[in-house]
């Protein structure tokens, strides 16, 4: 029995190994690219693009943090990190669909419920996806003569974008806080699923999340200084990712540093509108008609490589090494 569970172990090392390595291969030209284009980028700067990636994280381990707080079992700062790290991992490997079951698993670990660790997860996600819709509306807002002396062409995408976020968003919001409107919403989805055989089992699926999310919203509006620290806390992590682009290139005309962040903050709230696993593809694509118009086709194109590099493939290769050492440890069943 000891031989076949160190097997076992050995074959998900190999497993997790050769997953690691396929995603690399699949990546390298991206990766080498950025690698390339940093090259040529002074070494001060790189450092300090890596820095606010890794703020970026530590703000986002300090959030799994306070939401493991919520149900009186916090996580330790050092457990927090760790899971933001695996979800970064996860978020690649899987192409974006196993993020939230990597917060579930450290949450669950950590003493929580799996039912209240799905609630949990689900609201941070729908606050992570909230500040960057508000993030890039308030820049769009604030800055609109700015982007539409560069963007002007791109004026009438943008709206369609900035109305299909806000729709988006409401619906969320709407779903997520209790009320008779959205209860009805829900009832309407059983009965309408209940008709359809193969549509039922994806509606009970639905309405099932929808439920975890709506007691854990109620629990988070109950805690207002934790969900106060959690929305400071997002703005702070993606303040940090959208600095990038001005340590990279600094002030360019008459983009200072709030205009880069304004511009960036714009170009992650439109990628998000694309259906793209992991958002592969979708922010490059953003960023290139975004920045061409601002700092030239070819600089857009470094500027999408390093700001993919050191924002998802840096944060992805540590959370590598936690998966790694994860498949060496004992599994561990998330059931209740």
């Amino acid at each position: 029995m000891k031989n076949w569970i160190s097997g076992h172990k050995k074959i998900k090392r190999i497993l997790t190994g050769v997953l690691i390595g396929i995603i690399l291969f699949l990546c390298r030209k991206p990766i080498i690219d950025g690698i390339q284009e940093m090259r040529r980028i002074p070494a001060d700067k790189i450092g300090w693009i890596v820095l606010l990636s890794l703020c970026y994280m530590t703000a986002e381990g300090a959030v799994v943090k306070q939401v493991s707080g919520i149900q009186g079992r916090p996580l330790s700062i050092f457990k927090a990190l760790e899971c933001a790290y695996y979800c970064a991992f996860l978020r690649i490997a899987t192409f974006g669909s196993g993020a939230g079951l990597g917060e579930i698993y450290y949450l669950h670990k950590g003493g929580i419920e799996t039912a209240k660790a799905t609630g949990l997860s689900l609201v941070q996600y729908m606050l992570h996806k909230i500040t960057i819709a508000l993030y890039g509306i308030t820049g769009f807002l604030l800055l609109y003569k700015i982007i539409r002396e560069y963007t002007g062409g791109l004026l009438p995408y943008m709206g369609t974008a900035i109305a299909i976020t806000a729709a988006i968003i409401a619906g969320i919001v709407f779903i997520a806080l209790p009320s008779k409107a959205s209860a009805w919403v829900l009832s309407l989805l059983v009965k309408v699923g209940g008709r359809h055989e193969k549509v039922k089992k994806k509606v009970d699926f639905l309405t099932e999340q929808a439920r975890l999310l709506q007691e854990a919203s109620a629990e988070m509006l109950k805690e207002g200084r934790t969900l106060i620290k959690i929305i400071l806390l997002n703005l702070f992590k993606f303040t940090c990712w959208y600095l990038i682009p001005f340590v990279v290139y600094g002030k360019y005309g008459e983009l200072s540093a709030v205009g880069w962040i304004a511009f960036t903050a714009l170009t992650n709230m439109l990628a998000g509108v694309i259906p793209a696993p992991s958002g592969l593809g979708a922010l490059e694509a953003v960023f290139i008609v975004i920045y061409s118009s601002v700092i030239g086709r070819e600089r857009s194109i470094s500027l999408a490589i390093i700001y993919r590099l050191v924002t998802t493939f840096l944060p992805f290769a540590i959370g590598s090494i936690i998966a790694w050492n994860q498949s060496k440890s004992k599994e561990i069943q998330i059931s209740d």
